[in-house]
């Protein structure tokens, strides 16, 4: 082009321009060639260019599509992961509450552990309590049967001195007759001496005689007094011995009736708690042991009173209704109305030797022995 506008705007002789214009006309086909073949290429590259445009408009428009997938795969699996801590959240907290229940539980078998542990001991105190108030009435009952004895002679000695004693008093009544009468006779024939004289023999024998029966019915008449007053005190011994042993008996009848039922009570829990651990030895992990109906609701005590089985602890709702009550309410192991000694027990739970008292099979004391077969 340079040449084209240099040929029509620079002036020059007509030969030259023709020349000029052949080569001009050579040039321009030679370029015209030229641009031809680039023409050419030009196509084949646009025609590859397109070809190469619509295969990356396939690959945008899949790419496009994959970025939508893409898209739609990442929401979902942000919805997932969302799902997913939510669940890790929820999880992790029941194992919190799990973890939780499962401390209270072990928490609470120790405690039920150490309940029995100390239920044992009471009890065995309570049995050796027994012993020793069994052979504190059987002392009692030997004691009873020698007072008995001792009662029996003193009635037997008690009789033979009223005997002896209504035989002195009708003596003395003999004798007070006699001595009035001789009295009478010696004031009637016989004239006494004045004062400050010389007794004669026989007045002296008399009067002596007289003072001897006196002073002898005096001695009978105390020691007749002295053994009614040891009669009357061996009789208030023997009654309040009597009632003492009374009162040991219906102790001991209602210790030996306590005893079985906290004995009973014991085994109960005992095994209860072997049941609960054999089940929740075969139960999967993470899974808690079956709740046992009718314990929760003080079952085991049912009411009474006892030393022994009124120290179960009880446990939380949570805690599948093992021993029925809240540890907090119940801190003593004794119930008020056996934390004292009842009267007839005092110093009568232990012998002198340490050993404990067992009931005379003749008291009827404890439980019926078997009818032999």
């Amino acid at each position: 082009m340079v040449h084209i506008i240099d040929m029509y705007t620079v002036r020059m002789p007509i030969e030259l321009r023709a020349v000029r214009d052949k080569d001009l006309l050579c040039h321009i086909i030679n370029n015209m060639r030229s641009l031809q073949k680039q023409v050419c290429k030009l196509k084949t590259e646009k025609k590859h260019l397109e070809s190469e445009r619509d295969e990356l408009k396939c690959v945008v428009d899949d790419l496009k599509e994959f970025r939508s997938k893409a898209d739609q795969r990442i929401a979902e699996l942000e919805q997932r992961v969302k799902d997913a801590e939510k669940r890790a959240a929820d999880e992790t907290l029941r194992r919190e509450e799990f973890e939780q229940d499962l401390q209270l539980e072990r928490d609470e078998r120790d405690s039920a552990l150490g309940t029995i542990e100390h239920l044992k001991d009471e009890l065995s105190e309570a049995e050796r309590k027994t012993r020793e108030l069994e052979e504190e009435l059987d002392q009692c009952e030997e004691e009873c049967e020698e007072l008995e004895g001792k009662l029996r002679d003193s009635e037997i000695s008690c009789s033979r001195l009223r005997g002896d004693k209504e035989k002195l008093v009708v003596a003395l009544d003999k004798a007070k007759k006699d001595l009035s009468k001789a009295n009478h006779v010696i004031s009637k024939y016989l004239k006494f001496p004045l004062k400050g004289e010389i007794r004669s023999p026989s007045d002296r024998s008399l009067v002596e005689r007289k003072d001897e029966m006196a002073a002898d019915l005096k001695i009978k008449e105390s020691l007749i007094d002295d053994m009614t007053a040891s009669i009357a005190d061996y009789k208030k011994k023997v009654d309040d011995l009597s009632k003492e042993n009374k009162e040991l008996q219906d102790t001991l009848q209602v210790m030996e009736a306590e005893r079985s039922r906290n004995a009973r009570g014991c085994f109960s829990v005992i095994e209860m708690y072997r049941n609960q651990h054999r089940m929740g030895s075969t139960l999967p992990t993470g899974v808690s042991p079956p709740m046992f109906p009718g314990i929760g609701n003080n079952a085991l005590l049912s009411g009474r009173t006892s030393p022994l089985l009124g120290c179960v602890p009880t446990t939380p709702t949570n805690f599948r209704n093992v021993l029925g009550r809240t540890l907090q309410s119940n801190t003593a192991l004794l119930t008020p109305s056996m934390r004292v000694t009842p009267p007839a027990l005092k110093g009568k739970l232990t012998n002198p030797d340490g050993r404990e008292n067992l009931p005379h099979p003749t008291l009827g004391i404890g439980p019926p022995a078997a009818a032999p077969k």
